[in-house]
């Protein structure tokens, strides 16, 4: 896939790896991924709430988080606050969608999904 491909908004959600840290923490916001058309990728996550299944409580998040990288062959790595490593991007049914791993500068991981019409 052409990286160019990526460019653009992304609806995303953020969920914990196959259950470790137990509390069913959700995040959504909004990517944004920018490319220079080759290998060098930006993405900035606009966080914005925050779902806690043990208590059913919402939460606002605010601010926003730059991560940069490099795209090779269909994924991609990124360094900022922590750090990104999709895994694939692909398209079904005229909806894109993108996987992957988001490690917290603490070092727990979370499943980062990307999704849009």
């Amino acid at each position: 896939m052409n990286p160019n491909f990526l460019a653009g908004g992304w609806k995303c959600c953020f969920t914990e790896k196959n259950g470790e840290n137990a509390s069913g923490v959700e995040r959504y916001l909004h990517a944004n991924i920018a490319t220079d058309g080759k290998q060098v990728l930006k993405v900035t996550l606009d966080w914005d709430m925050l779902f806690d299944p043990s208590s059913g409580s919402t939460y606002q998040e605010e601010g926003s988080d730059t991560f940069s990288g490099t795209w090779d062959s269909g994924s991609a790595n990124l360094s900022g606050p922590g750090a990104i490593a999709f895994d694939q991007f692909f398209e079904i049914n005229g909806k894109q969608y993108g996987t992957g791993i988001f490690t917290w500068p603490s070092g727990e991981e979370d499943v980062i999904l990307l999704v849009r019409p």
